[in-house]
């Protein structure tokens, strides 16, 4: 199966502030264009040599789309809270994410929800060329309720999720 999907621009603005030493402020904004992804394209692919009826078509697969503006807003924190080790370092982010996906078209191909994140991070400069970090994120896939879909066959579910997200980072910084 060949499948065309556009995966769209976007218009992003981002602020860092830093009002202390030992604490900066980053918000980042970014408005997805998915307006312009409103058809997707799928091609069944057989091979010559394949024999029997070739029962799904271009036609068949291929869908309406008709994906909406999505945005992103985030908000995180970094704060240094001991002077003597300032490469010791605490983060905290919170994050919304908007589905750009409309009820009618919602389909198992592409299952957008809109997303609530929350995540919390310790940095630690060990040496200078060496960094570690250990971090977390919780991502909640928010309830979706949905009763009018024009899909085929319809997609009319109610769903919602979560997500734990723990790393482990080791960096070597030239």
């Amino acid at each position: 199966l060949e499948v065309e999907m556009l995966i769209p621009p976007a218009l992003s603005f981002g602020l860092a502030l830093s009002p202390v030493d030992w604490l900066e402020i980053g918000v980042d904004f970014r408005l997805w264009l998915y307006t312009l992804y409103s058809y997707q394209l799928m091609r069944p692919l057989y091979r010559d040599d394949q024999r029997g009826i070739r029962p799904m078509t271009e036609e068949s697969l291929s869908r309406e789309k008709d994906y909406d503006l999505s945005y992103e807003i985030a908000l995180g924190l970094l704060l240094r809270p001991v002077p003597r080790l300032r490469g010791l370092e605490l983060m905290v982010g919170v994050a919304y994410d908007q589905s750009p996906v409309p009820d009618e078209h919602f389909s198992l191909d592409n299952p957008a929800l809109s997303q609530a994140i929350l995540s919390a991070g310790v940095r630690w400069q060990i040496t200078e060329h060496w960094r570690a970090m250990v971090a977390y994120m919780a991502i909640w896939y928010l309830e979706r309720d949905i009763t009018t879909s024009l899909t085929s066959p319809p997609t009319n579910i109610r769903g919602s999720g979560f997500n734990h997200i723990p790393s482990l980072e080791v960096e070597y910084l030239f």
